[in-house]
């Protein structure tokens, strides 16, 4: 069985969450499950051919995915889908649920409507119909030419927190080098980046966990599509030993080394399995 901490019961299950030195919970006080994640396929949908009928299908199936116990939705900027996820969370109580969104400080991918962290999260509570975000990250290190340094973008956020309208402040895709440099000044509740059984950002995910940064983990069935004898081999033992699924077991090792997954599936099948591995 999974070895994580247990915080909370629902349904007369275990429910495991990751620890680290900040606990993070909804504001009701329920810790955060996995997340259901609004890009990839979901993004490209939406970017791609942004119909009634497509919007439809994203707000459904993260309806469906709150209906089954999910309490954690992540979206971004670059994803287009606030709007959806505004759609999909009316009728829940809203300190029962988390919310993530990303600020990009410039993007090919979209044409911004907002070019501050200020901006972006008015944008934001208007486009979700939400007076406040659980957790604000920054998408991905501001570039060389970029008007925003890391220092005085979270200088930004650190002011944007302070005002209430954002719980938690954080990072996505950030390195050793660039933890350093924004650990000058602050300390981020979160990184958000690619990792997997068998990856080689472990690393980074050691740094974290030293200086208590909680990671979050999206791509964690990365080893499914791109398959090694060795991390086979691991999933292999995961499953026997625990009587899961691979997909499950991948779950399962993010979860018992206090990582937190971020999953992404049109398909409803594949988020109860994966809401499983959280409530198993």
């Amino acid at each position: 069985m999974c070895s994580y901490k247990f915080l909370a019961t629902r349904k007369k299950k275990k429910v495991h969450t990751c620890y680290h030195t900040m606990t993070l919970t909804t504001v009701s006080g329920d810790p955060i499950t996995i997340g259901i994640g609004t890009g990839t396929s979901i993004k490209d949908l939406k970017r791609g051919q942004p119909t009634a009928e497509n919007k439809a299908r994203i707000v459904d199936i993260l309806r469906y995915a709150l209906l089954i116990g999910y309490n954690h939705i992540d979206t971004a900027e670059v994803y287009t889908t606030q709007p959806e996820v505004g759609t999909a969370i009316a009728g829940f109580q809203r300190e029962k649920l988390w919310i993530t969104t990303k600020y990009s400080v410039t993007s090919s991918m979209i044409k911004k409507k907002s070019f501050t962290p200020t901006d972006f999260v008015e944008q934001a509570l208007d486009e979700m119909n939400t007076n406040y975000i659980d957790l604000l990250l920054l998408h991905f290190p501001p570039k060389p030419n970029d008007p925003y340094t890391i220092q005085s973008l979270w200088q930004e956020f650190v002011s944007i927190k302070a005002t209430g309208k954002v719980r938690y402040i954080g990072v996505s895709n950030f390195d050793i080098p660039q933890l350093n440099t924004l650990l000058e000044i602050g300390t981020p509740a979160i990184n958000q980046i690619q990792y997997y059984l068998g990856s080689d950002n472990l690393e980074v995910v050691e740094f974290c966990k030293n200086h208590g940064i909680l990671v979050e983990a999206y791509g964690p069935l990365t080893p499914l599509r791109n398959p090694n004898p060795k991390t086979d081999a691991l999933i292999e033992k995961l499953q026997n030993a625990n009587h899961l699924t691979k997909s499950q077991a991948l779950f399962c090792y993010l979860l018992d080394n206090n990582i937190l997954p971020i999953t992404t599936s049109f398909k409803k099948e594949r988020l109860k399995e994966a809401l499983h591995s959280y409530t198993y």
